[in-house]
């Protein structure tokens, strides 16, 4: 089984600052990347609509085991976070590399952990992305601020204000 780590700072708006994913042996740890950092060249993701929506997702995990009405996937059309969570897992871009890893082949590991439904959006309509298998809802643990978020309302309110935010 593996695990996902996301660390979340509240200043004014809700970013991801740091994701830690460990599967068996390989443990990676992803760093947001701010102006300052950037320069001195320490972190690794830039805050995108990808990243939101990656972030969307794993909230909506989180969720999904507190509260059973709430879905473990995100879904869209053309302009949606699922959409530019898709093309991000398409594209595999150095982000998804550095937090998910890669096998022995080179194979980024994102392409097991992720389920996805009309990737590429290659039939029209929506796509729609969940998780598959490789760690389940209590898997996923929110940080907020340095504390682990267990409410179920506290959840949903980050959920709510990344699916409106500007990357």
């Amino acid at each position: 089984m593996a695990t996902v780590r996301l660390f979340f700072i509240a200043k004014g708006s809700i970013k991801l600052t740091r994701i830690e994913f460990t599967s068996g042996v390989i443990r990676r740890c992803s760093n947001g990347r701010s102006r300052e950092s950037s320069e001195r060249g320490e972190f690794s993701f830039r805050w995108t609509r990808g990243v939101i929506a990656l972030s969307v997702l794993l909230l909506r995990t989180a969720l999904s085991h507190r509260d059973n009405s709430c879905e473990a996937t995100i879904q869209g059309e053309a302009g949606s976070l699922a959409a530019a969570l898709d093309r991000a897992l398409c594209a595999e871009p150095v982000w998804i590399r550095e937090v998910f890893g890669a096998n022995t082949r080179g194979d980024p590991l994102s392409r097991k952990i992720f389920r996805r439904s009309n990737p590429g959006r290659r039939c029209g309509g929506p796509v729609t992305i969940s998780l598959n298998g490789w760690f389940g809802a209590r898997d996923v643990r929110i940080l907020l601020d340095g504390a682990e978020v267990s409410c179920a309302g506290l959840l949903k309110d980050m959920i709510g204000e990344l699916e409106t935010c500007d990357a």
